[in-house]
């Protein structure tokens, strides 16, 4: 495992990047972005010790998030061979990334229920509640 650091405002990895690492910090805070019709969006500060990165491991995809420092950051390079290796020895880590990766999803799908609007002239009209109407009616 490689330390690597990271000046303010720098890019660790970028949205939609192929992914060789996940990182842990281990000082400074890094910023999750995510790109929109608005611009880029920050949908996370992260600090030490929190791992980030790790979902693009897991199931070999693009990156679907950003992720920069957001002051002097010092971060530690973990390979998807040795992440592996370490959750196979550790489930109970297995078990907090899993919790961790669902939260996240959960806020995920708050946010698009609270802000992606079917009918912008109806405040209260989400796609959600537009598709159980259709499919129930």
């Amino acid at each position: 495992m490689t330390d690597k650091s990271f000046a303010n405002s720098e890019y660790i990895f970028r949205e939609g990047e192929s992914a060789a690492y996940a990182y842990i910090i281990k000082s400074g805070t890094v910023e999750i972005t995510k790109h929109s019709a608005d611009g880029e969006q920050v949908l996370a500060e992260l600090a030490a010790p929190t791992i980030f990165g790790e979902m693009a491991l897991i199931d070999g995809n693009p990156r679907s998030a950003g992720a920069r420092a957001k002051e002097n950051t010092v971060v530690t390079e973990v390979t998807a061979e040795t992440f592996k290796t370490y959750l196979s020895k550790n489930p109970e880590a297995a078990i907090r990334i899993m919790k961790t990766i669902s939260e996240n999803l959960r806020k995920s799908n708050q946010l698009v229920a609270k802000y992606e609007r079917v009918d912008p002239t109806d405040e209260n009209s989400t796609p959600i509640q537009n598709f159980t109407e259709k499919a129930s009616g």
